[in-house]
Formats: C-alpha cells, structure tokens, sequence
C-alpha cells in the first residue's frame, strides 16, 4: 500500500509541475479574448501561437481580421494566404482575402477570393454581394446583375 500512495503522489506532483497550456487551449484564449474584443490580449496570443509554429488557420485568419481592423491591409493578406494554405478549404479566409484585395485594389484577385467562397459555401449571401459589387466595378455589368 505504501508504494501505490508514493505513486499515486508522483503522479500528482507530474501533473502539477506539466501545468502549461496546450496548443488548443492557447489558441481558444486567443478566440476568447478576441471574441470579448480584448484585441491587444488577442493579438499577443496570436503572435505567440505563431511564433511557437502552430500552423492552424484559425489562428492566421482571425489575427488577419485584427491587422485588416488595423489598417495592416498587406499583413493582413499574408496572414490569410497562410490560413488558406493551412487549410484551403477555409471559406472565411477566402472571404476575407477577397475584402483585402478589394481594399487594395486587386479586383481581379479579389474575384477570384470571392469566387472560392462561393464555391465552398453557395449560401453565402455577402460573398454573392461582393462579387457583384467586384464585377460591377471590373465592367462586367451583365455577369454582375
């Protein structure tokens, strides 16, 4: 009995001195605080999720929304680029970039960012609105009505 209590104890005090957060609870308290708009907690929990080389798209879409909020258009592209990487199949992220490059004037890019979402997600009524607002502005009335 002696043994199982000193084992049982050693495993207890592992399990206190291994109390760092992992990977997935890192990155919802990054979503958490950005959530509660605590942008600057946001933004530094972001950068060290990035730094530590966590390669999820949550991570680089939503500190993408944070550098586009702040005006960081070109960072913010690259930070969508890399959440499309992560995970093409990421309709926000196509969103997102398509917004940017609108933003930038790369309304071709931004037609095709645009297109991806709907392709991904047919419903989604501000991807539809954006392209037509994209065509319209590219000259192509007919395809935009």
């Amino acid at each position: 009995m002696k043994g199982f209590k000193t084992s049982a104890l050693t495993t207890r005090k592992r399990k206190n001195m291994n109390t760092r957060p992992s990977k997935e609870q890192l990155i919802n308290q990054a979503i958490q605080f950005h959530l509660k708009g605590k942008i600057p907690e946001a933004t530094k929990y972001y950068q060290y999720c990035i730094k530590q080389g966590f390669n999820d798209h949550r991570v680089f879409s939503n500190y993408g929304i944070i550098l586009k909020d702040l005006g960081n258009l070109k960072e913010a592209a690259i930070s969508f680029h890399k959440a499309i990487e992560v995970n093409p199949n990421y309709v926000m992220a196509h969103a997102n970039l398509g917004s940017i490059l609108i933003d930038q004037g790369d309304l071709k890019e931004a037609e095709i960012s645009t297109r991806k979402a709907i392709e991904l997600k047919p419903d989604f009524a501000e991807a539809h609105a954006n392209l037509g607002s994209i065509l319209k502005d590219l000259g192509k009335q007919k395809e935009a009505e």
